[in-house]
């Protein structure tokens, strides 16, 4: 190598170890750089998708929690409006607003349209743009300057949308990663709401199904008692009238006819043993108050959920206290129909060895002297409101073959509270059912999936599985509706 060339090198290679370090220091410092930026865009999704989690931990309703959802993740992501649209179902071609928070022009986001190239974008992505002062997301902004982001929503079934709007893209750019992550949390929420309408659609089937068993039943039973009218009393009218031989044969026949309108008479009052499972106060709260929104009159304003989450597990039949708030509910919208305003209350609490479910309504109220024969056979609410008077009747005899107790407590003018109690799912109660069945130990198992969980499971209870019922379990022994007091 030529020495001046050699010499020359040596004396800029100084100057060429300063360029390299500044060049590595400012590499390790772009990387420091992002690296905060990564972790401070992580910080704040989780921050944000924390506040919504927390704020929605208790869900009864689907439009409140979606309200609630929205105006939360409005102020932890600091944005200055928003909407929620979803479409009526999976078929449609529109989203309707649902819930907004901040909006000056609510009338442009009444509709979206599936041709709304915001949301054709945001079908695929989250969906950041500014606000074209002459379109329909003016309404976000009242015509002023400003910026939003969009994610889609799929989780109901039915497409939707979560729109937030900021004065500048740099912000709703900002939120991009955040909403797109709470956009997957409320997909989760309006899958579990999916799901629930869909276990109150089953159960409304079930229903439905066993109610007509139940008038046909009673129909077939009746028509038949009426066709052994005529010959119990043909025999009784010549029993004194024929030779001996002849009227000994004519009471047996009539002892038959007798012993047969009895079963009859069985047949539409039934008495069988319950069938235990341990069942979830939450899944009865959330599928009642499903079924009981499908009930509601123009002149109903709502039905409202008082439940604290984690309410111990119940022993009894799913589907029998299912039916007993359904009828319940129904009741107290069905005889208050003409009632402007009227609110509906689900409560319920645990009130020592048992949980207390409510059905409170603001309706007209019951008369006192109406109340003492109210759960008689064949006693109506209303005699204005056509029905057989036995529903209550027979809610009585289900919560009562529980073991528990149910009554009514009202005041003319000041609405009606139906109040009954089923027994908490102990340790203690299982093993006295399980000891007095000789089929030896089992375990009981939930009449649905019970969520493991602490805060939703309750108590914790050992599980009882059978083909049958522990003969231990009460029945349900109805007494004749003459006999009643």
């Amino acid at each position: 190598m030529d020495p001046d060339a050699l010499n020359r090198l040596l004396t800029w290679l100084p100057y060429f170890a300063v360029v390299a370090a500044f060049i590595g220091g400012l590499a390790a410092l772009l990387s420091w750089v992002m690296g905060r930026a990564a972790a401070g865009e992580a910080l704040r999704t989780a921050q944000a998708l924390n506040d919504v989690m927390t704020a929605t931990a208790l869900r009864r309703d689907r439009r409140e929690t979606l309200a609630r959802i929205l105006d939360v993740v409005r102020q932890s992501l600091s944005a200055t409006s928003g909407t929620l649209h979803l479409a009526p179902g999976p078929e449609s071609m529109e989203l309707e607003l649902l819930s907004a928070v901040g909006v000056a022009r609510l009338d442009l986001l009444q509709r979206v349209p599936a041709d709304d190239p915001l949301w054709q974008t945001a079908a695929h992505q989250v969906a950041v743009a500014p606000v074209p002062p002459d379109s329909r997301w003016a309404g976000l902004t009242g015509g002023r300057p400003g910026a939003l982001a969009m994610v889609a929503l799929h989780g109901g079934r039915a497409p939707g949308a979560l729109t937030l709007c900021w004065p500048d893209r740099q912000s709703a750019s900002a939120a991009a990663g955040p909403l797109a992550r709470i956009g997957a949390y409320v997909d989760q929420v309006l899958g579990e709401f999916y799901a629930l309408a869909q276990q109150a659609e089953a159960v409304r089937d079930f229903n439905e199904a066993q109610a007509t068993q139940v008038e046909l039943t009673q129909a077939a039973a009746h028509d038949m008692g009426n066709l052994l009218t005529a010959p119990i009393y043909f025999f009784s009218l010549v029993r004194d009238r024929v030779p001996p031989e002849l009227s000994t044969m004519g009471e047996t026949a009539r002892n038959q006819l007798l012993l047969a309108s009895q079963m009859l008479t069985d047949f539409v009052s039934p008495d069988r043993p319950l069938e235990p499972a341990i069942v979830s106060v939450d899944d009865l709260v959330g599928v009642a108050a499903a079924m009981g929104s499908d009930k509601l009159s123009a002149g109903t304003k709502s039905i409202r959920v008082d439940a604290p989450v984690g309410l111990p597990n119940l022993l009894g039949e799913r589907l029998a206290i299912l039916r007993v708030l359904d009828n319940l509910i129904c009741n107290a919208i069905r005889h208050n129909a003409d009632v402007p305003d009227l609110q509906v209350l689900l409560s319920v609490r645990a009130v020592g060895d048992d949980v207390q479910f409510s059905v409170h309504d603001s309706g007209r109220g019951i008369p006192p002297e109406a109340q003492s024969r109210l759960f008689h056979f064949g006693v109506g609410l209303d005699p204005r409101v056509k029905g057989h008077g036995i529903g209550l009747w027979y809610c009585r005899k289900l919560i009562e073959a529980h073991g528990g107790r149910i009554w009514v407590e009202s005041e003319p003018g000041l609405g009606a509270t139906f109040v009954f109690t089923i027994p908490i799912a102990t340790e203690a109660r299982i093993a006295q059912h399980l000891a007095a069945d000789s089929g030896g130990p089992g375990e009981l198992q939930p009449a649905v999936p019970v969520p493991s969980n602490g805060e939703t499971a309750g108590a914790a209870t050992p599980a009882v599985s059978r083909s049958s019922a522990p003969k231990g379990w009460p029945k349900m022994r109805w007494s004749r509706p003459d006999q009643e007091g």
